[in-house]
């Protein structure tokens, strides 16, 4: 008896190949348009925590730093009301530089 695998669907299933960092490199560098999406969308995360004031970037600062490096030195030199609303503003330029940066990625991509 011949045994194959059946997928949820009722058709036969492939074996799935597991995503690499090498194929992810390789579609990044035939496809460069869209690493402007990633920077939209890690922006787009930043902006959503600075206006709901999310714990996780701007958590409990226990330590006296002023680390200007890390947002704990943000929220302790600023206070977190300042840090949440230049962290906002570095979101923003960070989706304006992805839209940017797709837009010319795309219309190289067209001439080439």
């Amino acid at each position: 008896m011949d045994e194959k695998k059946i997928s949820v669907l009722g058709g036969p299933s492939k074996p799935k190949t597991p995503v690499t960092i090498e194929k992810k490199k390789s579609f990044f560098q035939e496809n460069p348009h869209y690493f402007g999406i990633v920077f939209v969308l890690i922006g787009i995360l930043i902006l959503v925590s600075a206006i709901i004031d999310a714990h996780w970037l701007f958590g409990d600062v226990s330590d006296v730093t002023y680390n200007l490096d890390k947002i704990d030195g943000w929220v302790n030199f600023f206070g977190r009301d300042i840090a949440r609303v230049l962290a906002g503003i570095g979101s923003i330029v960070l989706i304006l530089a992805g839209i940017y940066w797709y837009i010319v990625q795309k219309s190289r991509r067209k001439t080439a």
